[in-house]
């Protein structure tokens, strides 16, 4: 009797499919590109707050020197125009004054302010004469005051014991400030008013 024998054969296993070599290199390379894209654009973000924050902080500066000039000048007694031909009382006739100054009820003492050569705004406080050096800058240096004018009037002008006029003073202040860290620069133009408001007779 002859056995034949049947070779049963395996069912064939199944092939693991898996990523070759190129498709893992495309792949590298597709995610390289885009974290680079996304890391550009986030430090161009991270950039830019910086720079907008920058610049918040010098207008911030700005305005703050403004303010409290405004805040002083309503307050105070005795306004003058220190140059630009002023008359008599302290008012400005033709054209603006460069500088000015008035007592300071707080303080009890004259305070000027001035334009200072390294383009800021100065203020002195007493008697003294205010040059550069005696004035103390208001604003960021990296603010470039180009104009700093004043226009007085009301000052003096009391009629027999009465004062009849308000005394006023409106400022000017024009310039320029850093817009980006690249070394440009924007203009601005600021013009605010201050009615006196103590009687000083």
């Amino acid at each position: 009797m002859i056995y034949r024998m049947k070779y049963l054969s395996h069912p064939e296993s199944k092939t693991l499919r898996a990523f070759t070599l190129v498709e893992m290199i495309v792949s590298l390379g597709l995610f390289s590109v885009v974290m680079l894209v996304a890391t550009s654009a986030y430090l161009t973000l991270i950039s830019l707050d910086r720079q907008a924050h920058a610049t918040n902080q010098i207008v911030d500066n700005l305005s703050f020197a403004v303010d409290t000039m405004v805040r002083g000048i309503r307050t105070g007694t005795n306004f003058q125009c220190l140059n630009g031909s002023p008359d008599a009382d302290g008012n400005s006739t033709s054209g603006a004054c460069t500088s000015f100054k008035y007592t300071d009820t707080n303080l009890t003492t004259p305070v000027t302010y001035i334009l200072k050569s390294n383009g800021t705004i100065g203020r002195c406080e007493g008697n003294g004469v205010c040059i550069d050096s005696t004035a103390s800058s208001l604003t960021d240096p990296q603010i470039t005051i180009q104009t700093l004018a004043f226009y007085v009037r009301g000052a003096g002008t009391v009629t027999a014991g009465v004062r009849d006029q308000q005394p006023q003073v409106l400022f000017v202040v024009k310039g320029t400030m850093p817009s980006d860290s690249k070394g440009g620069t924007v203009p601005f133009a600021i013009q605010e008013g201050a009615t006196q408001r103590l009687i000083d007779l």
